[in-house]
């Protein structure tokens, strides 16, 4: 019996998929060799990628774009799953959970009022061009192309989300070009 309490959900993972097998010790040699070049940790090109652009931005959670979707690998998976209440699982050799390219601004403002720097990293070279060039079975460049804070991220969507934690008031003030006897401040809430 595997306990899983306090156990993060890719040292889960790695205690499910190694644990499995160890009790069978008559396994012939092949199929040892055949479960050694299973478990074998080679990254694929896109995983290689990602830790390239992480190793740049240790503290920001990485959106990567993938067609019509962004995912979140290893720890930023994690912490993704739990904030945005959304599926995570392993893929390959990092745990990985995806959001749909349109609903890209939600959850960054989601996971900025929770307190984290978000990285959205896009490709950066179009699909039409990539089937022109040279380089057509290559990996997509790519690379960051905004980074939100709570201090960065600003517009109307935003707002409306914050008014959720607390309504700030709106201050509208009035300029005259001639001079008048009364001034005004108005007080605007939303």
């Amino acid at each position: 019996m595997l306990c899983t309490q306090g156990l993060t959900l890719s040292q889960f993972a790695k205690a499910v998929s190694g644990g499995s097998g160890a009790g069978n010790s008559q396994e012939s040699s092949s199929e040892t060799s055949a479960t050694n070049r299973r478990t074998k940790s080679i990254y694929t090109p896109l995983e290689q990628q990602f830790l390239e652009i992480k190793a740049q931005y240790k503290d920001v959670l990485l959106c990567v774009e993938c067609g019509y979707k962004y995912r979140f690998f290893g720890q930023d998976a994690e912490i993704a799953a739990k904030e945005l209440n959304i599926f995570c699982h392993i893929d390959h050799n990092f745990m990985t959970a995806s959001i749909p390219a349109h609903r890209l601004f939600v959850h960054v403002r989601r996971l900025v009022s929770q307190g984290y720097k978000v990285g959205v990293v896009k490709q950066t070279e179009t699909s039409a061009l990539k089937a022109v060039g040279a380089n057509k079975s290559s990996l997509f460049t790519r690379q960051l192309t905004a980074l939100y804070t709570k201090s960065t991220l600003v517009g109307e969507g935003i707002h409306q989300w914050l008014k959720v934690f607390h309504t700030p008031a709106v201050l509208l003030p009035v300029v005259a070009e001639q001079e008048l006897s009364v001034q005004c401040f108005f007080t605007v809430n939303t």
